[in-house]
């Protein structure tokens, strides 16, 4: 029952913050060239999103930030960062993979020197369902076998593009992986 009741306010406050800040975002994007949200860092935000403001607009767009800081009095902290340098709103994770990290994940899943996504898919779902904790309730390693599955499973998929897929050590290290973490709305 606790826990049903914690998920019904859960549940509500969401809906109050959702709320609140698509009441902010329709102030304050009056004054934006664009904008874009970002995902919360914990519970306590209620939004968090970059708006570019041409410079000719940045005294009304504080105004409004200062009239909606004063209708929410003390209940909310507004925090304006910037101005920053324009920037795209595409955020982008470029990071080379160490062939030490692939391998281990490569072994992690037992895995050949050469794998196909299916093969590597196969071998973490069977090895999730082996070490998952709730099939080894009396197992302590079970936890940790399970999250270092994942997590090689989470580095191959990073690591693999191609049908067929590399583990040999000259073909990670000239890898370059390139993620692309927020695409940009379509106007």
């Amino acid at each position: 029952d606790r826990i049903n009741l914690g998920k019904m306010v859960k549940s509500v406050l969401d809906e109050k913050r959702n709320r609140c800040a698509t009441e902010i975002l329709e102030v304050l994007k009056e004054e934006a060239e664009d904008f874009r949200s970002h995902p919360l860092m914990d519970d306590s935000m209620i939004m968090n999103t970059a708006f570019l403001i041409n410079r000719s607009k940045e005294k009304e767009f504080e105004q409004k930030v200062n009239q909606l800081n004063e209708k929410y009095r003390e209940k909310i902290d507004f925090r304006i960062v910037g101005s920053l340098p324009p920037y795209s709103f595409s955020t982008m994770e470029v990071r080379t993979v160490e062939f030490e990290a692939v391998d281990a994940a490569r072994k992690a899943l037992g895995l050949d020197d050469e794998a196909t996504m299916f093969e590597i898919k196969e071998a973490y779902r069977d090895l999730t369902h082996k070490c998952h904790p709730d099939e080894n309730p009396d197992d302590i390693h079970a936890m940790e076998q399970f999250k270092r599955v994942s997590e090689a499973y989470k580095m191959l998929t990073y690591y693999c593009q191609h049908y067929k897929y590399s583990f040999r050590e000259a073909d990670v290290k000239n890898f370059v992986m390139v993620k692309v973490l927020e695409l940009p709305e379509s106007p």
